[in-house]
Protein backbone atom coordinates (compact mmCIF):
# COMPACT_ATOMS: atom_id res chain seq x y z
CA UNK A 1 0.00 0.00 0.00
CA UNK A 2 1.29 3.51 -0.95
CA UNK A 3 1.88 5.20 2.68
CA UNK A 4 0.95 8.53 3.23
CA UNK A 5 1.78 10.78 6.03
CA UNK A 6 -0.52 13.21 7.28
CA UNK A 7 1.01 16.64 8.33
CA UNK A 8 -0.65 19.33 9.43
CA UNK A 9 -1.17 22.04 12.21
CA UNK A 10 -1.91 20.75 15.69
CA UNK A 11 -1.22 23.39 18.43
CA UNK A 12 -3.54 26.19 17.78
CA UNK A 13 -0.98 29.09 17.38
CA UNK A 14 -2.10 32.50 18.32
CA UNK A 15 -5.98 31.65 18.32
CA UNK A 16 -8.55 33.19 20.58
CA UNK A 17 -9.56 30.15 21.96
CA UNK A 18 -6.82 28.13 21.80
CA UNK A 19 -8.40 25.19 23.20
CA UNK A 20 -11.15 25.17 20.77
CA UNK A 21 -8.43 25.90 18.05
CA UNK A 22 -6.94 22.45 19.08
CA UNK A 23 -9.48 20.14 19.22
CA UNK A 24 -10.46 21.68 15.78
CA UNK A 25 -7.09 20.95 14.35
CA UNK A 26 -7.25 17.38 16.05
CA UNK A 27 -10.59 16.35 14.41
CA UNK A 28 -9.71 18.35 11.00
CA UNK A 29 -6.57 16.32 10.80
CA UNK A 30 -8.15 12.42 12.20
CA UNK A 31 -11.10 13.72 9.56
CA UNK A 32 -8.51 13.95 6.22
CA UNK A 33 -7.08 10.99 7.73
CA UNK A 34 -10.12 9.36 7.39
CA UNK A 35 -10.58 10.08 4.21
CA UNK A 36 -7.01 9.11 2.90
CA UNK A 37 -8.01 5.70 4.61
CA UNK A 38 -11.05 5.24 2.55
CA UNK A 39 -9.13 5.92 -0.53
CA UNK A 40 -7.08 2.78 -0.18
CA UNK A 41 -3.74 3.91 1.06
CA UNK A 42 -2.21 3.44 4.55
CA UNK A 43 -1.72 6.84 6.32
CA UNK A 44 0.18 7.85 9.45
CA UNK A 45 -1.51 10.21 11.97
CA UNK A 46 0.31 12.05 14.31
CA UNK A 47 -3.30 13.86 15.00
CA UNK A 48 -3.65 11.59 17.71
CA UNK A 49 -0.95 11.33 19.21
CA UNK A 50 -1.92 13.54 21.91
CA UNK A 51 -3.54 10.04 23.05
CA UNK A 52 -0.46 8.86 24.43
CA UNK A 53 0.02 11.57 27.40
CA UNK A 54 -3.74 10.62 28.73
CA UNK A 55 -2.77 6.93 29.13
CA UNK A 56 0.62 7.86 31.56
CA UNK A 57 0.68 6.32 34.95
CA UNK A 58 2.48 7.84 37.91
CA UNK A 59 5.93 8.90 37.15
CA UNK A 60 5.96 7.83 33.34
CA UNK A 61 6.64 10.47 31.05
CA UNK A 62 6.98 11.25 27.22
CA UNK A 63 8.56 14.52 25.72
CA UNK A 64 7.63 16.10 22.52
CA UNK A 65 10.70 15.88 21.53
CA UNK A 66 10.17 11.62 21.67
CA UNK A 67 6.94 11.91 19.65
CA UNK A 68 8.28 14.56 17.16
CA UNK A 69 11.29 11.94 17.00
CA UNK A 70 8.79 9.29 16.15
CA UNK A 71 6.61 11.19 13.39
CA UNK A 72 9.91 11.75 11.30
CA UNK A 73 10.88 8.19 11.38
CA UNK A 74 7.46 7.39 9.96
CA UNK A 75 7.34 10.15 7.07
CA UNK A 76 11.18 9.09 6.27
CA UNK A 77 9.69 5.85 5.18
CA UNK A 78 6.49 7.51 3.28
CA UNK A 79 5.98 7.61 0.01
CA UNK A 80 4.33 10.80 -0.17
CA UNK A 81 3.20 13.66 2.64
CA UNK A 82 -0.42 15.28 3.00
CA UNK A 83 -1.35 18.87 4.32
CA UNK A 84 -4.24 19.14 6.06
CA UNK A 85 -5.38 22.67 5.60
CA UNK A 86 -4.61 25.71 8.59
CA UNK A 87 -0.63 24.82 8.30
CA UNK A 88 0.90 28.39 7.57
CA UNK A 89 1.49 28.71 11.08
CA UNK A 90 2.55 25.53 11.84
CA UNK A 91 6.28 25.75 12.54
CA UNK A 92 6.40 21.96 12.95
CA UNK A 93 4.36 21.23 9.53
CA UNK A 94 7.25 23.42 8.20
CA UNK A 95 9.78 21.00 9.57
CA UNK A 96 7.83 18.16 8.03
CA UNK A 97 7.41 19.76 4.68
CA UNK A 98 11.43 20.25 4.42
CA UNK A 99 12.34 17.15 5.52
CA UNK A 100 9.80 15.59 2.91
CA UNK A 101 11.52 17.63 0.36
CA UNK A 102 14.95 16.87 1.70
CA UNK A 103 14.15 13.24 1.01
CA UNK A 104 12.48 13.34 -2.32
CA UNK A 105 9.18 12.37 -0.80
CA UNK A 106 6.35 14.54 -2.61
CA UNK A 107 4.00 17.00 -0.50
CA UNK A 108 0.44 17.20 -1.96
CA UNK A 109 -2.10 19.58 -0.36
CA UNK A 110 -5.17 18.24 -1.11
CA UNK A 111 -6.08 14.88 -1.74
CA UNK A 112 -7.15 15.02 -5.17
CA UNK A 113 -3.40 16.00 -6.45
CA UNK A 114 -2.15 13.20 -4.45
CA UNK A 115 -4.44 11.05 -6.35
CA UNK A 116 -3.43 12.52 -9.79
CA UNK A 117 0.17 11.61 -9.02
CA UNK A 118 0.01 8.21 -7.99
CA UNK A 119 -2.63 7.48 -10.83
CA UNK A 120 -0.05 8.85 -13.12
CA UNK A 121 2.84 6.85 -11.88
CA UNK A 122 0.66 3.56 -12.17
CA UNK A 123 0.46 4.53 -15.68
CA UNK A 124 3.55 5.53 -16.30
CA UNK A 125 4.78 2.07 -14.85
CA UNK A 126 2.06 0.37 -17.03
CA UNK A 127 2.99 2.08 -20.05
CA UNK A 128 7.11 1.18 -19.38
CA UNK A 129 6.38 -2.69 -19.38
CA UNK A 130 4.36 -2.25 -22.68
CA UNK A 131 7.04 0.16 -23.76
CA UNK A 132 10.04 -2.29 -22.81
CA UNK A 133 8.46 -5.38 -24.33
CA UNK A 134 7.64 -4.00 -27.70
CA UNK A 135 11.47 -2.74 -27.89
CA UNK A 136 12.63 -6.71 -27.02
CA UNK A 137 10.33 -8.97 -29.08
CA UNK A 138 12.80 -10.51 -31.05
CA UNK A 139 15.19 -10.93 -28.41
CA UNK A 140 12.93 -13.47 -26.10
CA UNK A 141 9.89 -14.59 -28.83
CA UNK A 142 10.05 -17.91 -29.16
CA UNK A 143 9.75 -20.48 -32.49
CA UNK A 144 5.95 -19.88 -32.34
CA UNK A 145 6.05 -16.62 -31.78
CA UNK A 146 5.13 -16.48 -28.39
CA UNK A 147 6.57 -14.10 -25.62
CA UNK A 148 7.28 -15.39 -22.28
CA UNK A 149 7.79 -12.19 -20.23
CA UNK A 150 4.34 -11.40 -18.43
CA UNK A 151 4.66 -15.56 -17.51
CA UNK A 152 7.85 -15.00 -16.15
CA UNK A 153 6.99 -12.50 -13.89
CA UNK A 154 3.17 -14.09 -13.08
CA UNK A 155 5.27 -16.53 -12.01
CA UNK A 156 8.71 -15.39 -9.84
CA UNK A 157 10.75 -16.41 -11.98
CA UNK A 158 11.01 -12.59 -14.47
CA UNK A 159 14.18 -11.98 -12.66
CA UNK A 160 16.22 -14.96 -12.38
CA UNK A 161 15.64 -15.32 -16.43
CA UNK A 162 16.77 -12.19 -17.25
CA UNK A 163 20.18 -12.59 -15.04
CA UNK A 164 20.52 -15.52 -16.88
CA UNK A 165 20.21 -13.94 -20.19
CA UNK A 166 22.59 -10.72 -19.35
CA UNK A 167 25.09 -13.68 -17.97
CA UNK A 168 24.75 -15.35 -21.17
CA UNK A 169 25.50 -12.70 -23.59
CA UNK A 170 28.06 -11.10 -21.57
CA UNK A 171 30.09 -14.70 -21.01
CA UNK A 172 30.37 -15.25 -24.65
CA UNK A 173 31.94 -11.75 -24.76
CA UNK A 174 35.15 -12.61 -22.91
CA UNK A 175 38.29 -11.31 -23.87
CA UNK A 176 39.46 -14.72 -23.27
CA UNK A 177 38.13 -15.95 -26.16
CA UNK A 178 39.74 -13.92 -28.42
CA UNK A 179 36.89 -12.63 -30.37
CA UNK A 180 35.71 -9.02 -31.41
CA UNK A 181 32.65 -7.86 -28.79
CA UNK A 182 29.81 -8.17 -30.45
CA UNK A 183 27.56 -5.27 -29.79
CA UNK A 184 24.63 -6.69 -30.66
CA UNK A 185 25.08 -8.70 -27.51
CA UNK A 186 25.53 -5.42 -25.10
CA UNK A 187 21.90 -4.21 -26.62
CA UNK A 188 20.39 -7.15 -25.16
CA UNK A 189 22.26 -6.61 -22.48
CA UNK A 190 21.17 -3.22 -21.85
CA UNK A 191 17.64 -4.12 -22.94
CA UNK A 192 17.40 -6.77 -20.21
CA UNK A 193 18.31 -4.58 -17.79
CA UNK A 194 15.91 -2.56 -18.60
CA UNK A 195 13.09 -5.64 -18.12
CA UNK A 196 15.08 -5.59 -14.44
CA UNK A 197 14.17 -1.83 -14.15
CA UNK A 198 10.81 -2.11 -14.76
CA UNK A 199 10.01 -4.66 -13.43
CA UNK A 200 11.35 -2.95 -9.82
CA UNK A 201 9.39 0.20 -10.45
CA UNK A 202 6.22 -2.50 -11.26
CA UNK A 203 6.71 -4.01 -7.61
CA UNK A 204 6.96 -0.96 -6.01
CA UNK A 205 3.88 0.81 -7.01
CA UNK A 206 2.20 -2.47 -6.15
CA UNK A 207 3.87 -2.42 -2.60
CA UNK A 208 3.31 1.23 -2.20
CA UNK A 209 6.62 1.90 -1.61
Amino acid sequence: MIRVYIAGAITATGAEHPTIGFLTNIRNGIRTTVEVLLKGYAPFCPFIDYQYWLLLRGEEKITPETILQISCEFLRVSNAVLIVPGWENSYGTKQEIELASSLSIPVFYNLGELEAYFDRKKFQGKNEWFKIKTEGAEHYKNAEGIQPIDLYQSVGILQDWVIGEIMQHAVRNRTELKKKINPIDFKKIIHYCKILLADFQDEEEKCGR
